[in-house]
């Protein structure tokens, strides 16, 4: 079959305004053959977003050529037309977002080829109510969610109906709900016969692709099956990757029962392979390790709403008299399905948004109170945004960072500072201070992002989604460091939809839905409410749904199993029983 993506030879490089030269992409040959299912994966920084930039004409090679259907990137007489035929969903939807309503914005592509009106009309309710938009379809554009500006930015290519489509992580701020609506529009996508690119640092997202390529530091070091892939554990260590979740989940199954129980890479499919119990035990009753601790609470939060542009035709309330206290020195999550209002929360612990009815109180700080200075919030609480970008100032990364301990005068040595933050996140101090932002990846920007936070060292940290866009080794080194974070005089709160990553590190969480406070408790007690958190549109964490599964085999897996490593000692202990 003749290829409708060719990649021959291809090199680029970014060059900074000093003239400094940043090769990227190095020598890298594949191509795609119609109605193909295909997964890039690699670490951050490895070429993946720069290489899907080019194949639609975004970005051209400094060396070697890229064909769309034959037609050559290079040639500026059928960019328009290799555009239309390829449509890609960028990591940051805000990016291409341009109307001033949800509609309009998913129309404004469509006009511009000149489609007739009833085509466009048409093709807007069918993307906006299949990415469950209809009901927002006059709200301006930036008053969604980030989840929901992704779900903007994907009805809007969707309408279009290219015959390529490229995704560059277009799920990782979703809810489970958003996530699984997504795979349906892919699997959809993929039974008319279209042809998808999908970026991804979510392994199991990953090992449901038809071929896997692998970008390694800018070179392509594999094309093939994800089964192949996913079976060397050393080899994906190398590229700071790892094997897919519930792989993992099932080789641990497969090594306490002594066979070969499962070899897939979805959760259903190990659950109908969970055999019944035979050996002696008793489901044992939940102990609750994580007991929420009578510390004095750094956040107390009374009734708080807020109501964006109040008295108006486009009123939308986010939150609804959010009651919650956090203890100081804990680790707080704070989880809820897209459009939930956790920004919004997040926004006011830092005082961005001071409650427009209730009472808030952070670090001893009465954020009611108007004469309150934001510097002074600031310095004592630090908020990393969930889009990092949007929180920069300058051009290059060592001057991003210092930013604040500059303008606030923080004493010691300030280079010092900044190495040592870098460090913390796991960034090279020589290889990326002088480096520019537009170079960098988005796992690299959020880690400028958090960076630039720590170098004030604020007593209350605030991270809003820390570890989307990471790759899987940056993700489990930054989750170490969150907890080595944790101080009896430092409290942190952070938001996810990834809920492993709360049930690594919180002691306790909060669930909000439509606004509300829905739950709250220890990590045990909310993840043990499944229903609720159904309802809610959550879905609880892979081991956690997995101990569910084994205890109604009457496996005597304890309740409080809601990470791996936690599952792995159980199954030893029921395995040597």
């Amino acid at each position: 079959m003749k290829p409708v993506i060719e990649v021959k030879d291809l090199n680029f490089s970014y060059q900074n305004p000093g003239e400094e030269i940043f090769p990227v992409l190095k020598d890298i040959s594949f191509e795609i053959t119609s109605g193909e299912f295909v997964a890039l994966i690699g670490a951050n920084g490895s070429g993946k977003t720069t290489l899907a930039r080019h194949l639609n004409g975004l970005l051209l090679p400094t060396s070697g050529e890229v064909l769309v259907n034959g037609l050559n990137t290079r040639d500026p007489t059928v960019l328009n037309t290799i555009r239309a035929r390829v449509g890609m969903v960028f990591q940051f939807p805000e990016d291409q977002i341009v109307a001033t309503s949800v509609e309009d914005d998913v129309a404004f592509g469509m006009e511009n080829e000149g489609m007739p009106t009833h085509q466009i009309t048409k093709r807007v309710k069918v993307a906006l109510r299949e990415m469950d938009l209809w009901k927002l379809r006059t709200r301006p554009p930036h008053l969604l969610s980030v989840g929901q500006m992704q779900r903007l930015a994907l009805a809007g290519i969707l309408a279009r109906e290219p015959e390529i489509i490229l995704m560059d992580e277009p799920t990782v701020m979703l809810d489970h709900a958003g996530k699984r609506a997504t795979w349906e529009q892919i699997e959809r996508l993929l039974e008319k016969g279209k042809t998808i690119l999908l970026i991804t640092h979510d392994m199991d997202e990953a090992a449901r692709a038809e071929r896997v390529l692998v970008l390694h530091e800018g070179k392509l070091v594999y094309s093939g099956v994800p089964n192949e892939l996913f079976s060397g554990k050393n080899k994906l260590n190398k590229f700071k990757l790892e094997i897919p979740l519930a792989v993992q989940i099932g080789d641990e199954m497969n090594k306490t029962l002594g066979k070969k129980l499962f070899s897939g890479h979805e959760l259903d499919e190990l659950r109908n392979s969970i055999p019944r119990f035979k050996g002696k035990g008793t489901i044992p009753s939940a102990i609750d390790s994580q007991r929420m601790e009578n510390r004095k609470p750094v956040v107390v939060s009374n009734d708080v709403s807020h109501t964006y542009m109040q008295e108006t035709p486009f009123e939308s309330r986010a939150l609804r008299g959010v009651t919650l206290d956090i203890p100081r020195g804990s680790i707080h999550g704070l989880i809820g399905a897209t459009g939930s209002g956790k920004s919004t929360l997040l926004q006011h612990l830092n005082g961005l948004y001071r409650p427009q009815s209730g009472t808030l109180r952070v670090a001893n700080l009465d954020l009611n109170d108007p004469n309150l200075p934001l510097s002074t919030i600031c310095r004592r609480v630090g908020l990393a945004f969930q889009n990092p970008e949007n929180q920069f100032f300058h051009t290059y990364v060592g001057d991003e960072i210092a930013y604040a301990a500059r303008q606030l005068s923080l004493p010691g040595n300030l280079g010092h500072r900044v190495k040592t933050v870098m460090e913390q996140v796991g960034m090279d101090f020589n290889k990326f201070k002088d480096r520019p932002l537009a170079t960098l990846s988005g796992g690299e920007r959020r880690k400028v992002s958090l960076a630039s936070i720590l170098v004030m060292d604020p007593e209350v940290l605030v991270l809003d989604e820390p570890t989307a866009g990471l790759d899987p080794q940056a993700r489990r080194e930054l989750l170490k460091f969150i907890r080595c974070c944790r101080r009896v005089d430092r409290t942190i709160i952070l938001s996810s939809q990834n809920m492993e990553d709360i049930a690594e590190v919180a002691d306790s969480v909060t669930v909000l839905y439509e606004g509300r406070v829905i739950l709250r408790g220890t990590v045990v007690q909310v993840f043990s409410r499944t229903d609720e958190l159904h309802k809610a549109g959550l879905q609880v964490p892979a081991v956690a749904q997995v101990s569910i599964w084994l205890r109604e085999k009457g496996w005597p897996i304890p309740p409080e199993t809601v990470r791996l490593d936690q599952l792995r000692r159980s199954l030893k202990k029921n395995a040597a029983g």
